[in-house]
């Protein structure tokens, strides 16, 4: 999926499926994140990807 993304395919006519994939847990996060204080940082990943270290550094930081 990783791949597919950056390859842009959801950008293209054929997969707009592809792009509500995409989109749809966005959106549902940043409609809980809304309503929670203070506003947690909501990060896009891939796994073994740069930002993908820091999920495990902040669920669990003594690993």
């Amino acid at each position: 999926v990783a791949q597919w993304r950056k390859a842009g395919y959801q950008d293209q006519d054929g997969y707009a499926n592809f792009k509500e994939l995409l989109e749809n847990p966005i959106a549902d996060a940043q409609d809980l994140l809304v309503d929670r204080f203070p506003i947690p940082r909501y990060t896009i990943c891939d796994q073994g990807g740069s930002q993908a270290r820091f999920l495990p550094s902040k669920l669990n930081p003594s690993t």
